[in-house]
């Protein structure tokens, strides 16, 4: 299993005073702020399950009587049983998450032009998970009974019994839940500087000495009314959102379940007139299943308002420039690949093949054996299977995107 995960964020605030500068529409830029924010979520999981489970059981009896009677004549019983389990999983939960928010106000001073705010926000999340899970369960179960019996009358005559019992399931599974988001804030005001304007002086005048012949110096005249204009400022809001989440999601689930159960009953010779039962009994299952949550989701939020300063004097009722810029850029992108393979299966088998040869005359054979009555092959059989097989494949998906983007602006 490997997981790699990346997480930076970078918040940086400047402030700058450019009295110099000018702004688009009129008046000098007396202040300025500039904001700008980055952050960045990176996300990579490889997990890897693999799971086996295997039994196998064997029972032989396979005996020999040569010139021997009445051999083998016991019970014999033949039993398996087993419980055989696999699982592999995998488990991820992947949560991302950005939270930016901007304030900025700017001021113009009067005569001294207007004023700006940028406010610029970015977030970014990615995610890759790529999950696989491969189970295996097997279970193999042999019972074999096989005497044989040469020259012997009347052996191999007890009774036989063989079964199997056998419980085997294989489970891989994916569970992968990721969570990504962005939420950004920015609150920018902005208002220009008043405009003023010089009283106006007027020139010095001179006396009439016509009119006035005792006077030394004239009276002065009136000054001008209209002095020198400072302009009004102007005012600017500009603002930018811009949030991605991506993610990639790759699961394969692969799950495999056996189970092989087998009776064989095959003695030879003389004899073998006992009851045979054979039994097999089985419950397999395989189950595969991807499972998949992911939930991706921006919150974005503007609000700006801009001021133009008030002219003075004879141009009071102008104000400067107003402008409020705003955009906001949201984007989400999934991509799901699952694939799930299940498999269970069962095989069981039973055999009866007794061989007889050489049977009894009623009298001593010319093997010398007993005169006893021969019932080769005689006994009762019974033989029975019984199996519950269950194979189970599925995908689930459950994605939510989801932007949620609101702006305010106003110019005054």
């Amino acid at each position: 299993m490997k997981r790699h995960y990346l997480a930076m964020a970078a918040s940086v605030l400047a402030l700058a005073a450019v009295p110099s500068q000018a702004l688009a529409g009129g008046g000098s830029l007396g202040s300025v702020v500039k904001q700008t924010q980055t952050a960045t979520n990176g996300n990579e999981t490889n997990q890897t399950a693999e799971s086996s489970a295997s039994n196998e059981q064997t029972n032989v009896n396979a005996p020999i009587a040569i010139f021997s009677s009445g051999s083998n004549d016991g019970k014999v019983d033949q039993s398996n049983s087993a419980n055989t389990s696999s699982s592999a999983h995998n488990d991820n939960n992947t949560e991302q998450g950005n939270s930016q928010s901007q304030q900025g106000s700017a001021s113009g001073k009067d005569d001294h032009g207007g004023s700006q705010v940028q406010q610029s926000q970015t977030g970014d999340n990615s995610n890759e998970t790529n999950q696989t899970a491969n189970s295996s369960a097997t279970s193999k179960q042999v019972n074999v009974n096989a005497p044989i019996a040469i020259f012997s009358s009347g052996s191999n005559d007890g009774n036989v019994n063989q079964s199997n019992s056998g419980n085997t399931s294989s489970s891989a599974h994916n569970d992968n839940n990721t969570k990504q988001g962005n939420s950004q804030s920015q609150k920018g005001s902005a208002s220009g500087g008043n405009g003023s304007t010089d009283k106006g002086k007027g020139d010095k005048g001179h006396g009439d000495k016509d009119r006035h012949p005792c006077s030394t110096k004239g009276k002065g005249g009136k000054g001008d009314r209209h002095g020198s204009d400072h302009p009004k400022g102007g005012s600017s809001v500009e603002q930018s959102q811009t949030a991605d989440n991506g993610n990639e999601t790759n699961q394969t689930a692969k799950s495999s379940s056996s189970n092989e159960q087998s009776n064989t009953n095959a003695g030879s010779g003389k004899g073998q007139g006992g009851k045979v039962d054979q039994s097999n009994k089985a419950d397999t299952s395989s189950s595969a299943h991807n499972d998949n949550n992911t939930e991706q989701g921006n919150s974005q939020s503007q609000k700006g308002s801009a001021s133009g300063g008030k002219g003075k004097g004879w141009d009071s009722s102008e104000r400067g420039s107003k402008s409020v810029d705003q955009s906001q850029s949201a984007d989400n992108s999934n991509t799901t690949n699952q694939t799930a393979e299940s498999k269970a299966s069962n095989q069981q088998e039973n055999k009866n093949e007794p061989f007889s040869f050489g049977g009894d005359k009623g009298s001593k054979g010319d093997c010398g054996c007993s005169s006893r009555k021969s019932h080769e092959g005689h006994g009762v059989v019974n033989q029975s299977n019984e199996a519950s097989t269950r194979s189970s494949a599925g995908n689930d998906n459950n994605t939510k995107q989801g932007n949620h983007q609101n702006q305010e602006g106003s110019a005054s």
